[in-house]
């Protein structure tokens, strides 16, 4: 907890940058409420229900906190506007933003140079990263030096014609390097893919808690400094209270080595991962100068995990993006099974639907703990420790884990497997009524499925299939045995309901929920099916011929699906005995997550699938 008080903002009532301020200004009462977001996202997942959650920590300093601001500039009046967008505004209109309190007064100093700067056409934003030197009397809250990037529209603002600019700014006292970075008008991200160096240094050091680092332009770095080095100090204390043998580190998503730096310094064996090679490179140089046991590669973490080799003591330590550790990530760790598993999260949608596998593979939770990394935001920062334990011996027909971990219990248990034979179970990425033990007939299934686009009321899903399950394209088909397959659907919702860009809604502007009830089913059929109205599958894994385009990356961002969205609600079968059955399946964590981000209430989500309980076997 902290009693610290919030700052006053002069434009609270239209700024999109601190909306917890706007709604909520009692802090004590913000922090309660991140810790009710961790709690609403662990509880969608009934293996994670009994894992307590601590308190969240809360900050000491609410103003000038800032580590890094992502401005954007806009022209109004003949001058520059810098701040963010006016979140009463359609119109995306930039609120200017001087002597904003939550950013250092170096950082405000260098946005009212530009604001007082001759206008050119062409500048899009700032992206301005603090830097805290050794001899800084505040790092938090008044560093002391600045990495300064202007983002710019190279269709429009050449190198040169920004070099005037850039002058101007290394003029302003605490600023070390200037550089340009080239992004489209219309590119989705705030920064593009090319960064130039224009004037100064291109890296410099800065200190964050234990680790001394340096940074170059356009690098990761958390929001607040005080509360980075309280969660350094939150996993020293995790992995090395009882003093043994400091053991080998595999970090997952590294940057320039805030988290990795400190566990080297304190013994550990580190292997830092991040596929921004400047960041990477940076680490890598601090080590080697500070002669601490770091290598650092410039690689992905779905790379690097294909061929990692890993110790039966070693310690794996992810800091992913908002959109979490990728599922081929997961996948891979599942089978490795390291001794330790520390998740540093800033999504708890994402950090439940991740660690729930490993949970249910055995290991255990020895901290959940939230921090206050970005005060007065919604956003919450959270750490979670996993033990590894006994690998699961049964295989129970667990509805709420996703099929890549059903098939991996399968596979990795023979016994168990032999005890308990598979008689259905989701599979392709999806999830549902998995059905285990003497032979079975299935007759019917109802899946809940996510399409593009909407559709009709109701309708006839037909794909035309090789006898042996092959999907027939591009005439395929041609000299085989070839049958339709055929399955109904109904809509049962059309989403999002909140209004979205219509880049990502289709032609239509929206997608559509259906109940599809079929015969005969697998996964590949399904996306054919779709396909074949013109509503392919959101979260497909495998592209068909005639797809008109790869899943949204935007979905994944947004809205946390890195599956299909598939869900086996109900399973009709008879048994050897010919006696009819049903076992029906909740709906899973992960796609609750989706349909709630995507405006669905929960009253609604429990309509979809109904009766909405543990899957069991009824007669």
């Amino acid at each position: 907890m902290s009693d610290s008080k919030t700052p006053d903002c002069p434009y609270l009532s239209r700024c999109s940058g601190c909306p917890a301020l706007a709604t909520t200004p009692d802090y004590a009462e913000q922090l309660a409420h991140k810790r009710r977001r961790v709690l609403a996202a662990r509880d969608r997942f009934p293996v994670l229900q009994a894992i307590p959650v601590a308190a969240t920590v809360g900050a000491a300093a609410l103003a000038g906190f800032r580590t890094r601001a992502k401005l954007t500039v806009a022209i109004a009046d003949g001058r520059y506007t810098v701040g963010l967008f006016d979140r009463t505004s359609e119109a995306r209109r930039v609120v200017d933003t001087p002597n904003c309190p939550v950013l250092p007064p170096l950082t405000n100093r260098v946005a009212d140079a530009v604001r007082a700067f001759p206008v050119q056409a062409g500048l899009l934003g700032l992206d301005l990263r603090s830097l805290a030197s050794a001899t800084c009397a505040d790092p938090v809250s008044d560093p002391d030096g600045l990495l300064v990037t202007l983002v710019i529209d190279p269709d429009v603002l050449v190198r040169d014609a920004v070099l005037p600019l850039a002058e101007a700014l290394m003029a302003v006292p605490g600023v070390l390097g200037v550089a340009a970075n080239l992004r489209a008008t219309d590119h989705p991200q705030f920064l593009g893919g090319r960064t130039i160096p224009l004037l100064g240094v291109t890296n410099a050091e800065d200190r964050v808690g234990l680790a001394k680092q340096r940074v170059t332009f356009g690098a990761f770095a958390q929001a607040h400094r005080g509360q980075a080095a309280r969660i350094q100090r939150a996993l020293l204390d995790a992995l090395y209270t009882d003093r043994a043998p400091k053991r080998a580190v595999h970090e997952l998503f590294g940057g320039s080595g805030a988290i990795g730096l400190a566990l080297a310094a304190a013994g550990s064996r580190v292997t830092l991962v991040e596929v921004f090679a400047p960041a990477a490179q940076e680490a890598q140089r601090e080590a080697d100068a500070r002669k601490l046991p770091l290598r650092a590669i410039a690689t992905s973490a779905e790379e690097y995990i294909e061929s990692a080799e890993f110790g039966a003591n070693d310690v794996v330590v992810m800091n992913p993006p908002r959109r979490g550790v990728p599922r081929t990530v997961r996948d891979a760790l599942l089978v490795e099974r390291p001794a330790t598993l520390v998740y540093v999260s800033c999504d708890p949608d994402t950090l439940a639907r991740d660690v729930a596998p490993f949970v249910e593979a055995g290991y255990t939770i020895s901290e959940f703990s939230p921090f206050d990394q970005i005060p007065l935001t919604d956003e919450v920062e959270t750490i979670v420790v996993l033990e590894r334990g006994a690998e699961t011996q049964e295989l129970p027909p667990s509805a709420e884990a996703s099929s890549a971990i059903v098939s991996r219990l399968i596979g990795s248990h023979s016994r168990a497997a032999s005890k308990l034979p598979r008689r259905f179970a989701p599979d392709g990425g999806t999830s549902g009524v998995a059905l285990y033990g003497p032979p079975l007939t299935v007759e019917e299934v109802t899946a809940l499925v996510l399409v593009r686009g909407v559709t009709h009321g109701k309708g006839k899903l037909v794909a035309r299939v090789a006898v042996g399950g092959h999907t027939a394209r591009n005439g395929g088909g041609k000299g085989r045995e070839m049958r339709e397959v055929h399955a109904q659907y109904t809509r049962v919702a059309v989403l999002p309901k909140a209004k979205e860009s219509s880049k990502y809604l289709g032609k239509k502007g929206g997608h559509s929920l259906l109940l599809v009830t079929t015969a005969g089913w697998t996964p590949k059929q399904l996306f054919a099916q779709a396909l074949a109205i013109g509503h392919p599958v959101i979260g497909r894994p495998v592209r068909l011929e005639g797809d008109p385009e790869a899943t949204d990356r935007h979905f994944e961002e947004r809205y946390t699906l890195d599956r299909p969205f598939v869900h086996l609600a109900r399973v009709a079968y008879r048994d050897a005995d010919g006696q009819s059955h049903t076992a029906t399946a909740p709906l899973a964590g992960d796609l609750t997550t989706v349909l709630l981000r995507l405006g669905a209430t929960t009253e609604e989500i429990d309509t979809f699938v109904s009766p909405r309980r543990d899957p069991t076997t009824e007669s």
